[in-house]
């Protein structure tokens, strides 16, 4: 398997951790401004789907040899065949 086949298997976790985080974030946001319709609702979360798809999974994709470095930004599982070693002890901590 080659780097770039890794590469779209991290951005491929990476945008599914992001679509974890944009749901979660979506039920915040309708429950603290109820003024939004489901129409703007499906338009900031169409927007935020976008950004991280140009931002970052686009990113990883186009330079599989930082994938490894992503995912440690990300806090997300690298697959194990990148061959990148990542210094994780200057990660900060996982936030619960």
């Amino acid at each position: 398997m080659n780097s770039a086949t890794n590469a779209d298997e991290l951005a491929t976790s990476l945008q599914a951790h992001y679509d974890e985080v944009i749901d979660r974030e979506m039920v915040r946001l309708a429950h603290r401004t109820p003024s939004l319709e489901p129409a703007d609702l499906r338009t900031v979360h169409s927007a935020l789907r976008e950004l991280v798809e140009r931002l970052v999974v686009a990113r990883v994709r186009e330079s599989p040899q930082f994938a490894g470095h992503a995912a440690a930004l990300f806090g997300v599982e690298a697959p194990s065949r990148l061959g990148e070693s990542v210094d994780r002890s200057r990660e900060p901590a996982r936030r619960r």
